[in-house]
């Protein structure tokens, strides 16, 4: 990716809708939860940042 790409992601499903941007430097993601998700934010984050980092990791252990 070069420095002045970035991608963006509109997600939305029941509960949650939010955006992932993405660049040479930084992974944001922005996302509203629902009522009834709100309480499995702590869950939700930690999950996010294991996939993310698992991600990365296998890319930089090509």
């Amino acid at each position: 990716m070069r420095s002045d790409e970035q991608i963006r992601v509109n997600f939305s499903r029941a509960g949650v809708t939010g955006t992932l941007t993405v660049d040479d430097k930084v992974f944001d993601m922005q996302a509203k939860l629902g009522f009834l998700f709100k309480s499995f934010l702590p869950l939700i984050e930690k999950t996010v940042n294991q996939n993310l980092d698992n991600a990365l990791q296998a890319v930089k252990d090509r």
